[in-house]
């Protein structure tokens, strides 16, 4: 797919969901190389020149620069990659189970037309209210912040009615069932990142008691 072509695709995805998602899921070359492309697209197109600028702000502006910025998003990929396979082989699993038989690179396919284009918004928005606080300092910082995490956790719950229509249009088992099977996935790994924060958290307390 061209990058133009996954454009039109979320822009399509975002605005007509439902006609969209079912001409894709009848698509049979789309696959897990697709899905991934997705993903990639933000990384490079948002998050790299959101991490540069977030670098330049904090003074790091030296020959460094250009690696750590690569170096911190070929991480982000790497994670990214990572996260949305255990998502979806948890979610392909649960579909399974519930009488799904699209294959799993189809299915990770489908999931990253709600999630990519709405990743590359929070970035843009993320980009912006960066930007702002440079240009007028911290005089708008406060509903800068509270406005961008509204508009995240709308966009949040729009990815989650679109993820059901995605997996409704590839499985057609019905969006009652859809949600359902998103459930288990988004649960499992809500748990691991609290987690992952909680022992993050007693490890830093651990430290800051000892005088590190």
């Amino acid at each position: 797919m061209g990058f133009s072509e996954r454009i039109g695709t979320w822009k399509k995805a975002m605005l007509s969901p439902v006609p969209t998602f079912s001409e894709e899921a009848a698509k049979t070359e789309r696959g897990f190389r697709d899905g991934f492309e997705n993903y990639g697209t933000p990384i490079i197109l948002v998050y790299l020149p959101l991490t540069i600028i977030g670098m330049i702000m904090l003074g790091q502006l030296n020959f460094m620069l250009p690696i750590a910025a690569i170096l911190g998003i070929g991480m982000m990929a790497f994670f990214i990659l990572i996260a949305t396979l255990i998502y979806t082989a948890i979610l392909y699993v649960v579909s399974m189970l519930m009488g799904g038989k699209a294959p799993f690179g189809k299915l990770y396919y489908m999931i990253s037309l709600p999630f990519a284009p709405l990743y590359t918004i929070s970035g843009l928005v993320a980009l912006l209210v960066m930007i702002i606080n440079v240009l007028l300092g911290k005089m708008l910082g406060g509903a800068l912040s509270l406005a961008s995490s509204l508009l995240s956790l709308v966009l949040a719950l729009y990815g989650l009615y679109l993820l059901t229509l995605s997996l409704d249009a590839l499985y057609k088992y019905g969006k009652l069932k859809a949600v359902v099977a998103w459930l288990v996935p988004t649960t499992v790994m809500l748990g691991i990142a609290l987690l992952i924060f909680g022992v993050t958290l007693l490890a830093m307390t651990g430290l800051m008691a000892k005088g590190y």
